[in-house]
């Protein structure tokens, strides 16, 4: 995460009201939240920013933390699993509520890895709607791409080389990952287990029949 990026989380964590700048400072962009942004020309704001793309928005929607839990499939073995065996993850959405976040239908790309597909979180009061096309300058945090009202965020198609950049178009969006293979080797291990089981308790079975005593003489 860049510099700008933690200057703006700092920001909105702070007080509405922010003391007016000195005239000896460079000028500063109020927000209409009251959330004052260090003014930057379009090339910093382009080289800052850790994904630049433009597109429509979709929809708005919450985007959740991925947390790793047992598959649904151990669940009723999970209290006989071996300590000294890892149990087998699946990544599964964070219970509760997200983040607010806007999902981006991509036309042009020009910075980072961008997909035909985006989304990105929304810190503080932004105004965005679906339908909408903006110009996005997003920054990366733990594994998620965000925007603040100080990422610089244009509406609309921007010139990008005023910003330095270079349009491109997206990649396509990555398949879906299929059972993850500590999923493949647990099952295949319960299965040993149970045809393990199963062999012997035949054998079990078939011990009674050969500790039956031998018949004794029969009486005259």
């Amino acid at each position: 995460m860049s510099w700008r990026a933690a200057a703006s989380l700092f920001a909105l964590l702070a007080t509405a009201t922010v003391p007016a700048a000195p005239a000896a400072l460079a000028p500063a962009t109020p927000t209409p939240a009251g959330l004052v942004c260090e003014q930057q020309s379009p090339r910093e704001l382009a080289a800052q920013a850790d994904v630049v793309f433009a597109g429509t928005i979709t929809a708005l929607v919450e985007d959740h933390d991925i947390v790793k839990v047992p598959p649904s499939q151990l669940q009723p073995v999970l209290r006989f699993w071996p300590k000294q065996v890892p149990v087998p993850t699946v990544p599964t959405r964070a219970p509760g509520p997200g983040t607010p976040a806007a999902r981006f239908q991509v036309a042009t790309a020009y910075k980072g890895v961008v997909t035909t597909q985006m989304t990105i979180r929304l810190l503080g009061t932004q105004r965005l709607h679906a339908g909408e096309t903006w110009t996005v300058f997003a920054d990366r945090s733990s594994g998620h791409l965000f925007t603040t009202e100080c990422s610089g965020d244009q509406r609309g198609p921007i010139d990008a080389a005023s910003y330095g950049l270079t349009g491109h178009p997206p990649t396509a969006p990555p398949r879906a990952n299929g059972p993850p293979v500590e999923l493949f080797w647990a099952l295949a291990l319960l299965a040993v287990a149970a045809l393990l089981g199963g062999a012997g308790l035949a054998v079990w079975l078939a011990l009674p029949s050969r500790r039956r005593p031998a018949a004794g003489p029969q009486p005259g």
